[in-house]
């Protein structure tokens, strides 16, 4: 991925940018209000990688499939600051490899109630 972010944050250099920004890149968390489950950034901050598994889900009613067999591909949901407004949505599912590092993929830690 071509990297648009100046050392500075400026869009500048960014000519097919979307809509006129000054800025680019990640915010700090909880800046635009959260959505109904209480939860901030879900899009436009980060594409989010997943514990899925790449591959094909299974035929039929599943519940949080995992996807294949463990490889070198994890999921990515959602968007992020860098992506058309158009394919911002939480269902959108991309992979990359494992190894792989991208300025607009994060994660986001969770844990189960005890």
């Amino acid at each position: 991925m071509v990297s648009y972010v100046g050392g500075d944050g400026s869009c500048s250099r960014w000519e097919g940018k979307q809509f006129p920004a000054e800025n680019c890149g990640t915010h700090p968390v909880g800046l635009k209000a959260p959505n109904r489950w209480g939860l901030y950034d879900m899009l436009g901050n980060v594409t989010e990688w997943t514990w899925d598994w790449k591959g094909a889900y299974p035929l039929g009613a599943a519940t949080d499939p995992l996807g294949d067999a463990p490889n070198m591909y994890r999921v990515r949901r959602g968007c992020s600051w860098s992506s058309y407004a158009s394919s911002c949505r939480l269902a959108a599912r991309g992979g990359g490899e494992l190894l792989e590092r991208q300025d607009n993929v994060g994660l986001r830690p969770v844990r189960s109630a005890p």
